[in-house]
């Protein structure tokens, strides 16, 4: 298990992070904080640089175990969105590539199923492109 100095960290820290844990949910807690934070991340209420909460802080905020937020910070900390030093636990400078690269996933996805709709109801390519045009320019 990795070893991080975020809970040591007394400094004042972003009020940003909106975490909401359910306690009844099939999601175990650890993985609830963990996409939370990272949807956070990826659609960019939380930016590179910017500092999270301790591990304590949110252990103590949702009377939940630091091993639990550990693990948390651990997946995300693996997926390269953020990074520890004795300063503190902070979304990594390489958070708005990723973010970015998420998006336009995002985004191909949402228009391969837009062109699949499409190709259902017989609109074709040119009726599609004036649409897409159309609606760009709103």
């Amino acid at each position: 298990m990795k070893t991080n100095n975020c809970h040591r960290d007394n400094v004042a820290v972003i009020r940003r992070m909106n975490i909401e844990i359910k306690r009844n949910y099939k999601l175990a807690i650890y993985l609830q904080i963990y996409k939370q934070i990272k949807e956070q991340i990826l659609n960019g209420g939380l930016k590179s640089g910017d500092k999270l909460l301790s591990y304590r802080e949110i252990a103590k905020q949702f009377d939940v175990s630091i091993i639990t937020v550990t693990k948390a910070y651990e997946l995300l900390s693996d997926e390269r969105l953020i990074t520890s030093s004795q300063k503190g636990c902070f979304v990594s400078e390489n958070a708005s590539a990723i973010s970015i690269d998420y998006n336009m996933q995002l985004t191909e996805d949402n228009l391969k199923e837009a062109i699949k709709s499409a190709k259902t109801v017989d609109i074709s390519l040119d009726e599609l492109h004036t649409l897409l045009n159309e609606l760009w320019h709103e």
